[in-house]
């Protein structure tokens, strides 16, 4: 697969394997995550915990997928690990 950073078009990701490879917490998580940043008052401020009460995922679950959606840049994140942090889109 290529770079992620490469394949979004107007912030959105515009490729179909690549959110297929996704396992489905980080699937859920980036849905929950995606649609915090457009449609949330806080625009992507989102705490682990309420990443995870949103697809009913546990918090551990949750935490580990939005690490590894950070890890291989489907999502950025500005803020420590474990406390409420602004997730964003990455865009070319």
């Amino acid at each position: 697969m290529k770079d992620p950073r490469c394949l979004f078009w107007f912030r959105v990701p515009d490729v179909e394997s690549g959110l297929m490879s996704l396992k489905p917490p980080q699937l859920r998580c980036y849905l929950v995550v995606v649609r915090a940043i457009q449609r949330d008052r806080n625009k992507g401020m989102l705490s682990v915990r309420q990443a995870a009460k949103r697809p009913k995922l546990s918090v551990n679950s949750a935490q580990k997928a939005l690490a590894e959606l950070v890890r291989g840049g489907w999502l950025r994140r500005e803020g420590k690990p474990r406390a409420t942090s602004v997730y964003t889109l990455p865009f070319a």
